[in-house]
Formats: C-alpha cells, structure tokens, sequence
C-alpha cells in the first residue's frame, strides 16, 4: 500500500467521526433546549364530591421550562394567580407532576397545590390545597381541582384523570369522581 492511500483513508475516519459528533450534538441541543412559556391558561375550577361547584378560573405561567435528556424536566419563573406574581422553581418526577409552592413579595412561602402537566405543559391539573388550622391540604373526595382547557366540569375530570392516570394507578387509588 502506498503512503498517499492510508493519509486519504485517515482523513475519511477523521471527517467521518467529527461529522457523527456533530450530529450528537446537534440532537442533545435540540432535544435540551429551553423553552420560553409565557402563557395564561383559562379553564375550570371544581370541586370534588359535589357536581354543582364550578367556576372558570385563571392562570398565567412566564419563564423557562426545560425537558433535559438527563434529570428532571423544571420550570423556573412566575404564576400569576388572582392578580398576584408569585415566584416559583418547579422540578417534576416521573408522573410529570410537582407540589406547587410559591415565593410572594413579601418573602412567604405558600403551597397552591399538586401540579400535574403534559410533558410540553400545554395542558394541567392542579390538586389545589386548602388551608386549615394552618395546614395545606388536599382529599380526593371533596378537595378543589383545577384544569387547564376544560369548559366544564366533565372534561375538567376527564383530564385530571388521565394527567394523574399514572399515579393513582401505581398507588392502586380509585379514579377522581
């Protein structure tokens, strides 16, 4: 074999192993990149147990939401909620879902409720807490719910049902009513 051939066939390796790391790369950065949410959502507020409770409600989200290859996917920002700008940091587990806590201005932490969404968060549920004797808390036979792109309380259900499908399945817990 002649010199000339085996530097032509090592610049072929070399073009061809640089071009396949690119590629990687390229998929790692498209598949983690951040996403910019600065959108409010309207939809239904609702009460489980008794059917005649409902009222539209709504939520603004603004900031970054990020689903990595690796690790948890987090949304880092702020949820406006009855007029007021909450500063949030959420990391969610493998159901997709996270407990809602919230810094106000004045320095307080509040605890909205049990965040359950889509993995690219266009749609949400959310277990509101209620607060009493100084306790946030929530049942799955009278406690609030919310969901995002329900009209009414059916699809509102419906939704929270199968966005907490996972979840109430491994816990061996009963469907929403």
């Amino acid at each position: 074999m002649n010199n000339k051939f085996l530097k032509h066939l090592s610049k072929n390796k070399l073009t061809y192993f640089v071009g396949i790391i690119a590629y990687i790369l390229l998929i790692y950065l498209l598949l983690n990149s951040d996403n910019s949410i600065d959108q409010t959502f309207i939809g239904t507020k609702y009460q489980l147990g008794h059917e005649e409770y409902i009222e539209k409600m709504e939520i603004t989200f603004k900031g970054r939401y990020s689903n990595p290859i690796i690790g948890r996917k987090r949304f880092k920002g702020v949820v406006i909620l009855d007029g007021e700008e909450l500063l949030i940091d959420l990391k969610f587990d493998k159901y997709n879902s996270t407990v809602l806590h919230a810094l106000k201005k004045s320095g307080h932490i509040i605890s909205i409720g049990h965040l359950y969404i889509e993995p690219d968060f266009n749609e949400f549920t959310i277990c509101l807490f209620e607060k009493e004797n100084g306790v946030s808390s929530w049942n799955s036979e009278s406690g609030f719910m919310f969901s995002t792109t329900a009209s009414n309380r059916v699809a509102a259900l419906n939704l929270s049902n199968k966005l907490m499908g996972n979840q109430i399945e491994d816990n061996h817990s009963n469907k929403l009513k």
